[in-house]
């Protein structure tokens, strides 16, 4: 499960980077879903949050 949580979570980042944040915010809520620890879940949350605030708030190139 944890190979899982951070392939999730490193394509996740990459979509933040590329400013793809719709998919970013997906994959953010995906790691969410296998992540297990407290912390980790966290992150994801605000991560997914940001993202899909982002989309209507960040230009995207």
């Amino acid at each position: 499960m944890k190979i899982k949580f951070m392939a999730i979570a490193r394509q996740a980042a990459d979509m933040e980077r590329m400013r793809d944040f719709r998919q970013a915010g997906q994959l953010w809520n995906q790691a969410l879903s296998v992540a297990r620890s407290n912390t980790n879940a966290e992150y994801c949350r605000l991560r997914a949050n940001f993202c899909l605030s982002s989309m209507f708030t960040r230009n995207v190139q």
